[in-house]
């Protein structure tokens, strides 16, 4: 009863965020914020952390400033103001103020990027860093005449080019765009660790961090050599690794899915590293027969199938 009259309260907090009447959009004094948004951008209070004051949500925001330092994820300021600082915007039309929501995928690029060190440090996120509180669309789909900088910088975080290992020349590897952000700015391949191979990928905005954060499961079936691509796959707007895959003499094209904590069938995600299956890419042909474009997934037009070499790695799942 407890945890009900909690929740039902938090909703209550959110819904009262989201419509300015009830509150009041103030000139932006907060200084990480006026280096978001636009010069003359109004922000709303109270915040959903119940902030009534600038001076408040400001204290709030500077307990972050070591992990906005070190830059584990550049999406951090931009999600610590969108929650702490919300941005008003007017409607052209009707002239009525709204406010502009969290975005869920700013919130997850943030814990992609920062949870190691929170617990290297033995630290916890506050409650307000649970991602399935916001928004799943866009943070600028929703207003797209009033984009603001934060928006523009959560959705392009920048290439890494301080990767050591590039990854195994006979397995996957390349630029793809798992994190979600409409740019293809992290760097995956097979790697190997002893014995066994994962798929890992050093994500954009990470730069000085691990090489290796994002990940499949340790000892990850890459497939059939020559038949492996990224891409979206599933419609979620993250690249998934597909490939076809021979089992008891029969074939298939099976994706492991990219979630928002890793692949699945990673400690981190969970699930099954054979997450979908997708027909063959020229129906009627067994998909070991079928060399494809390792980015688009798609047939060679000039390629013979005899170009194709068979290269089942080890795998200790079924």
């Amino acid at each position: 009863m407890v945890i009900m009259m909690t929740v039902h309260l938090f909703c209550i907090l959110m819904l009262s965020l989201w419509r300015p009447s009830r509150g009041e959009c103030q000139s932006n004094l907060i200084t990480t914020c006026r280096n978001i948004y636009e010069p003359n951008a109004m922000i709303h209070f109270p915040n959903v952390i119940g902030h009534i004051t600038q001076t408040e949500a400001e204290t709030g925001l500077i307990n972050f400033n070591p992990l906005i330092k070190v830059q584990c994820s550049l999406a951090l300021p931009a999600f610590l103001c969108s929650v702490l600082a919300p941005r008003c915007v007017e409607n052209p039309d009707s002239g009525e103020e709204s406010v502009v929501q969290p975005c869920r995928d700013d919130c997850l690029a943030v814990h992609n990027g920062c949870d190691n060190l929170m617990t290297k440090f033995g630290l916890e996120w506050p409650e307000f860093f649970n991602c399935s509180l916001y928004d799943t669309i866009s943070c600028s789909s929703e207003v797209e005449s009033e984009k603001t900088n934060v928006a523009h910088r959560s959705c392009s975080l920048q290439r890494r080019y301080d990767i050591e290992d590039i990854g195994h020349s006979h397995y996957f590897s390349g630029w793809v765009d798992v994190q979600g952000q409409g740019a293809a700015n992290d760097y995956c391949r097979v790697t190997k660790q002893g014995k066994h191979k994962m798929l890992s990928c050093a994500l954009a905005g990470t730069v000085g961090q691990s090489e290796r954060n994002y990940v499949s499961r340790r000892g990850f079936q890459p497939g059939i050599k020559g038949t492996w691509f990224m891409r979206d796959m599933d419609g979620d707007g993250r690249d998934d690794y597909c490939r076809c895959v021979l089992k008891h003499n029969n074939s298939s094209m099976l994706c492991m899915k990219a979630g928002p904590m890793g692949f699945y069938g990673s400690q981190q995600q969970g699930g099954t590293q054979y997450t979908f299956r997708i027909d063959s890419r020229l129906p009627g042909q067994p998909c070991y027969k079928i060399p494809l474009d390792p980015v688009m997934g798609q047939p060679y037009t000039t390629a013979r199938n005899s170009d194709v070499i068979l290269s089942v790695a080890s795998t200790d799942e079924e």
